[in-house]
């Protein structure tokens, strides 16, 4: 069985696989889709008690060392998602080095990865993923100001230590970029990007629960071109998800797109006042 696996995922780097070096994740966040999918799958499954994902155990599967080193070779110079499902940097991480073995497997290949996280810990891996160069791109979910654990998120790191992460990686030399998804509606967003885009090389912003609701797609539709113009204006590298973009133009297709060619596509910028609005 392979260990990547070619992704559909909703993202500006294409073509990208997903890799998840753990089955489970211990900071239990109340919207995540994948917590909720394998409830479906497997309601017995106590998914905020992460293990190693069996597939990249040497001990209980079938892979050898060059089963996995000859897995992200055979990709090229593609994209690599360290986690699609699940954050590869959990407490457990810190002993198992799942991630950091995973790691090691790629820098001897020609991918190119991209990290997504909301802890801290990524910190640790640092010397390792400066050898990557301009391969690796390091990524933070970001959802507030807090300093503290909140409802959405009751045991993963405080966004104020994500925050700081991001400053001490690009002030070490890599690539950054953060995910502001869920944009949760208790985030003042541009007010976020604004303190930490000298910090940051790429935001990537989509709705919570897919925007489903009537109340959601109203709040991002009153929201959304204030933002478009902010980051137009500001010459910021944002990529808006399908799912986000549809709350203005309901026939949207799928795919997202960067501000830069929304711009282009739809000729839509908002007055500058409304850009202080929440």
């Amino acid at each position: 069985m392979n260990i990547l696996h070619l992704s559909k995922f909703d993202w500006p780097t294409q073509p990208l696989y997903s890799c998840n070096p753990w089955i489970g994740c211990y900071f239990n966040c109340s919207y995540c889709w994948s917590h909720r999918l394998a409830k479906r799958w497997n309601p017995k499954i106590n998914w905020t008690e992460p293990r190693i994902n069996p597939l990249i155990d040497i001990k209980t599967s079938n892979l050898s060392w060059n089963d996995i080193t000859g897995e992200f070779s055979k990709i090229g110079d593609s994209y690599v998602l360290l986690s699609a499902t699940t954050d590869p940097y959990q407490p457990l991480e810190a002993e198992a080095l799942a991630t950091h073995g995973l790691l090691r497997f790629a820098l001897k290949s020609k991918c190119r990865v991209l990290i997504l996280t909301k802890s801290p810990l990524v910190l640790s891996d640092l010397d390792l993923l400066k050898q990557f160069g301009d391969r690796v791109e390091v990524g933070f979910t970001i959802t507030g100001f807090e300093n503290r654990p909140t409802l959405e998120e009751p045991e993963a790191p405080p966004n104020s230590e994500r925050a700081r992460a991001v400053m001490k990686i690009k002030k070490a030399g890599l690539k950054t970029y953060v995910s502001l998804e869920p944009w949760l509606p208790s985030l003042y967003i541009i007010l976020r990007i604004e303190t930490l885009k000298s910090y940051v090389d790429r935001w990537i912003i989509g709705p919570l629960d897919h925007a489903r609701s009537r109340k959601l797609k109203y709040y991002y539709a009153k929201r959304l071109t204030p933002l478009i113009d902010y980051a137009h204006r500001e010459g910021l590298d944002v990529w808006l998800k399908g799912d986000l973009v549809k709350c203005l133009w309901p026939e949207w297709g799928d795919g997202g797109i960067t501000v830069s060619d929304l711009v282009l596509k739809k000729g839509i910028l908002a007055q500058p006042k409304e850009c202080l609005e929440k």
